[in-house]
């Protein structure tokens, strides 16, 4: 899979005390480029959750698709789960194939993680495309990604527990 940008919250203007860990960065980034996928919307929807997991599987990370209950961070009150999750590393991962407002409700889960009574996160990766398409074309989501986070969470993550996000933007092309 190509990936066509990464960002931590520090180059989205956060002042971020603990970086995201640089190895793990490395990690992950490699795992995603090791996938073998269409550069298509509809491919990339369909098998994306499973081709990551056997992918991320040699680097601890549980997966939801897999079925693995380490995902459900909220047992027993709620059914809520992360889509990859390293218990050890404390790093959660949430995958967006196609829409930019789900990326709102991923981040929060994120921060939601970090909140619980001992927190079961400290890092959080979201995984989006660079691009969605809709009727009429397609739009951006990488920087409708980055307004979103600067004005929902601007004075949310200086009050949250998690140190760090590292985005991952994945190359689309088309439906």
């Amino acid at each position: 899979m190509e990936v066509s940008e990464t960002l931590t919250l520090s180059k989205l203007g956060f002042f971020i005390t603990f970086p995201f860990p640089e190895q793990s960065r490395i990690d992950i980034i490699k795992a995603v480029k090791s996938i073998d996928i269409s550069t298509k919307q509809k491919e990339i929807q369909d098998t994306l959750d499973e081709k990551l997991a056997k992918s991320l599987k040699p680097l601890g990370y549980f997966s939801a698709v897999e079925k693995d209950t380490e995902c459900n961070l909220w047992l027993p009150d709620f059914q809520h789960a992360v889509d990859f999750y390293n218990p050890e590393k404390k790093i959660a991962i949430e995958v967006e194939k196609a829409e930019i407002k789900r990326v709102t409700h991923d981040l929060l889960k994120l921060i939601n993680a970090t909140k619980t009574f001992r927190a079961k996160i400290k890092y959080g990766v979201m995984i989006v495309p660079d691009k969605y398409f809709v009727k009429s074309g397609s739009k951006p989501f990488i920087s409708t990604l980055k307004q979103d986070i600067s004005f929902y969470f601007g004075t949310l993550l200086g009050d949250a527990n998690l140190f760090d996000v590292l985005i991952i933007c994945y190359k689309v092309t088309s439906k």
